[in-house]
């Protein structure tokens, strides 16, 4: 083999393998935010039966304050459903791990006389697209989650400041108490 050829292999090899590890960095990426998903999932769930159980027993709903509990209500349902969201954004867009091996034969056995470095070459341009392809559905998962997230403080800062609303308010009735 001459040196030019060894030359080209070894970058056909460095190319597939940067692509190559690429891809696994983003079936890391995809689950890593799977599990962030997952585990903001259960904080609202967790908070909002644990709002639900506050609003029973304190009667947190009534009065003066319906509009925090609209606001809080409707932030944690909306936040639940985005985050929701980007779990079926999984089941409705295909993610591609490519080169997909019954691809792979048939494009050799079609074009097997055009040499090594030609199925290389269309195994990394398959590799380069699912990239691609893949880091559209990350960010849109990604933005999926983020929303959740900011509607969740949302959420949270109207729940505190509820709460903080009905502790001055129990103040008054408490300094009125003593008069």
């Amino acid at each position: 083999m001459s040196e030019n050829n060894q030359d080209l292999k070894n970058q056909y090899d460095l190319l597939y393998e940067n692509i190559s590890r690429k891809l696994d960095q983003q079936l890391e990426s995809l689950s890593s935010i799977d599990t962030k998903a997952s585990i903001l999932l259960a904080t609202i769930g967790v908070l909002f039966a644990g709002y639900l159980q506050l609003l029973d027993s304190q009667g947190m709903g009534f009065g003066d304050y319906r509009i925090f509990v609209v606001l809080e209500i409707l932030s944690f349902l909306v936040s639940g459903f985005l985050v929701f969201g980007a779990f079926i954004l999984n089941k409705k867009e295909i993610w591609r791990s490519d080169p997909r091996p019954s691809k792979l034969i048939e494009i050799f056995s079609k074009n097997s006389n055009k040499g090594e470095y030609w199925l290389k070459d269309q195994v990394i341009k398959n590799m380069n697209e699912a990239y691609e392809h893949n880091d559209k559905l990350i960010i849109k998962k990604y933005n999926h989650f983020l929303r959740a997230r900011g509607i969740l403080y949302f959420g949270i800062c109207i729940l505190v400041l509820h709460l903080a609303t009905l502790i001055f308010n129990i103040d008054k009735i408490i300094i009125n108490l003593k008069v």
